[in-house]
């Protein structure tokens, strides 16, 4: 999911001419979309907007919803569930699925991890033990 951040750095790198044309924009954003009917900048992935943001010479930014601590064990913990719940890419954890869960509705804490409490990070554990014994199912 793109973050607010994003649309704005997309916005000030955009050329004017891509900027002011409505079709040009679409036809841009359609190229870093999965999907040809994807043609607004919010249709980007956190991933996508990145990749956009670089070719039009700006920075990629951090998402900082899936960072974790790997010195704190429940921070471990939440690793560890992501991969058994199958949230993996190439036998590692896919921290961006992590981080769209995380600011979703079905999210019991809506704030990057780093932010959370002891007892909010107990929270999303307990969420993300229930997402997996459904899976299990």
């Amino acid at each position: 999911m793109i973050t607010p951040k994003q649309m704005k750095a997309i916005y000030a790198l955009m050329p004017p001419e891509i900027k002011n044309d409505r079709e040009a924009k679409a036809d841009l954003v359609g190229q870093y979309t999965s999907k040809k009917s994807h043609t607004s900048t919010k249709d980007l992935s956190f991933a996508q907007a990145n990749r956009l943001m670089k070719d039009l010479g700006g920075k990629a930014m951090v998402n900082r919803w899936g960072l974790f601590d790997a010195k704190n064990p429940a921070h471990r913990y939440v690793l560890s569930l992501c991969m058994q719940i199958g949230w993996n890419v190439s036998g590692v954890a896919d921290m961006n699925k992590f981080s769209t869960w995380l600011q979703s509705k079905r999210s019991p804490v809506c704030k990057p991890l780093p932010d959370m409490s002891s007892a909010e990070v107990s929270r999303i554990i307990t969420a993300l033990e229930g997402i997996l014994k459904t899976k299990k199912v």
